[in-house]
């Protein structure tokens, strides 16, 4: 018997790519031909597959393989079964060593990439307040609530509560068992995390009076899925890049707690300032800038890259911040 065992690379720091960094899929086994003479043929079939933990190990026929990520076939042969032990003395002795061979197939159809949400939780504006000064009539309000011990709520902790984001003071990160990768355009100051899971503000001030577009996306591949380009998801705002971000083949250990191993969460950051312009006085009806906003994503082996649905209109009213009032 020929013993094939059929693996998926994983991301760098996850236990479940124990194997040298590969996930274990599937194990199945093929008899040898009865002329001994005669080469054993081992047939392949690609499959497009969200979840490539979900291949099931055929007892006969071809052995189905994930497309989009990097695949490891180890062959070794396997003696008969001995349950007693009578005559290997123990189990790991019917097994030879293993010949491995490295394939990999970018994947034909990638439809759905990106599971189906809420069109208000897939884009949303917002638009923040500075923190208002910690006086007597903010006291006498904390007081009323209950809440007389506590500090007012600043900024980035309303930004995080909104979006089901935790935060530590001007850093957001996902919530323990996602793995999220965040993008920022360059309109807001930031840095980011090596592998993208939080996101540091400059300050404050670069969170307030002006409109935050928060675009997320949720990936709906498993860990070992690698069909992204590098920096393959691009945002556009009016036909222009506003940022390209994608994420990387490691894992925070944040989303090591009771991982959900089957999807991946983008989210990027976006700035528009709904002031008028210089010189220019506000009008009485209410005026709004509607941008463009879209993305696409560039695959692995595709010329052209692929439209994530249709590209979403939203309009967001002009703003004035007058100090005085």
């Amino acid at each position: 018997m020929l013993q094939v065992t059929v693996e998926a690379q994983g991301l760098v720091q996850d236990p479940a790519a124990s194997d040298g960094g590969y996930q274990v899929l599937y194990q199945t086994t093929r008899p040898f031909p009865a002329d001994l003479n005669q080469p054993l043929t081992i047939d392949l079939t690609w499959v497009d597959v969200h979840d490539a933990t979900t291949l099931a190990a055929p007892a006969v026929g071809p052995l189905p393989l994930p497309t989009a990520r990097n695949v490891r076939l180890l062959g070794a042969a396997l003696c008969r079964e001995d349950a007693a032990l009578a005559y290997f003395g123990a189990a790991d002795v019917r097994l030879g060593p293993a010949v491995t061979v490295d394939i990999r197939k970018n994947a034909a159809n990638e439809t759905a990439l990106f599971a189906a949400d809420l069109p208000t939780h897939r884009f949303s504006a917002l638009y923040l307040q500075p923190d208002p000064p910690v006086d007597a009539t903010v006291l006498f309000a904390q007081r009323a609530q209950g809440a007389l011990g506590q500090r007012p709520s600043d900024v980035p902790t309303r930004l995080a509560a909104q979006l089901g984001l935790a935060n530590d003071g001007l850093m957001l990160r996902a919530q323990t068992g996602r793995r999220t990768v965040f993008g920022c355009a360059s309109t807001l100051r930031h840095v980011l995390g090596p592998d993208g899971s939080t996101i540091t503000f400059a300050a404050q001030s670069d969170l307030t009076q002006h409109w935050l577009v928060v675009i997320r996306l949720t990936i709906d591949r498993d860990w070992t899925w690698d069909g992204l380009a590098h920096a393959g998801i691009t945002i556009t705002r009016d036909g222009q890049t506003v940022g390209q971000f994608a994420p990387d083949r490691g894992v925070n250990a944040d989303a090591l707690a009771a991982p959900v191993r089957a999807q991946t969460d983008l989210i990027f950051f976006d700035s528009i300032d709904p002031k008028p312009a210089p010189g220019a006085f506000p009008e009485e009806r209410v005026r709004v800038c509607a941008p463009f906003t879209g993305a696409q994503a560039r695959l692995n082996g595709r010329v052209r890259p692929l439209g994530l649905g249709r590209e979403r209109e939203e309009g967001l009213p002009y703003g004035v911040f007058y100090r005085g009032w």
